[in-house]
């Protein structure tokens, strides 16, 4: 019999807080109760990982919001499962000078050969032409298996997202999500 298909939004958010500000953060941040380990053991073989560069390391991020472990040490651990695992990537910074956006297509690239296991989605950054637009740009596309959203967006049509505070929506708004086979989706809190 095939396994659900579960896959969860802002994955890392579950891991420990990098410094006192990310501590801080949490509670605006985390969409996410469990590590990614835990996710995985639950059942999760998608995962949407966020990142953003501090010190010249990339960790996992979610606005203000960073962990102790780093992008490399999720994929270590991603790589060391016994199954496959899919990764969407999120710069969470602002590329927007050409030889910046080479450099880190270059680094994901350099991930991509030292962790064949994973498979990875679209690779995406934060981008703007100038200060009053940002967009996300999808820099590196690719092919993946199907897969929809099953979380609370924050398009300003649910009462609930009208407070930035994801463990609010949880407490208050907690759709029960029916996983099949045919399809990854995309959860908060698993």
């Amino acid at each position: 019999m095939a396994k659900p298909k579960i896959a969860t939004h802002d994955s890392a958010t579950g891991e420990k807080a990098k410094n006192f500000l990310s501590w801080i953060m949490i509670p605006f941040a985390r969409t996410q109760s469990k590590t990614i380990k835990e996710q995985y053991e639950a059942g999760a073989r998608m995962f949407d990982l966020r990142i953003r560069k501090s010190k010249n390391i990339w960790h996992m991020a979610h606005g203000l919001f960073m962990t102790k472990k780093t992008f490399v040490d999720i994929l270590k651990e991603l790589s060391s499962f016994g199954e496959t695992c899919y990764i969407l990537v999120t710069y969470e910074g602002k590329l927007v000078e050409e030889e910046e956006l080479a450099k880190f297509i270059s680094q994901v690239n350099y991930l991509k050969e030292t962790y064949p296991k994973i498979k990875w989605g679209p690779v995406a950054v934060k981008y703007t032409d100038n200060d009053a637009v940002v967009d996300w740009k999808t820099i590196l596309p690719a092919k993946f298996p199907k897969n929809e959203q099953a979380f609370l967006p924050l398009d300003g049509k649910h009462w609930q997202t009208l407070l930035p505070i994801p463990w609010f929506w949880k407490q208050f708004y907690f759709k029960h999500v029916e996983f099949d086979t045919d399809i990854y989706k995309f959860v908060d809190f698993l």
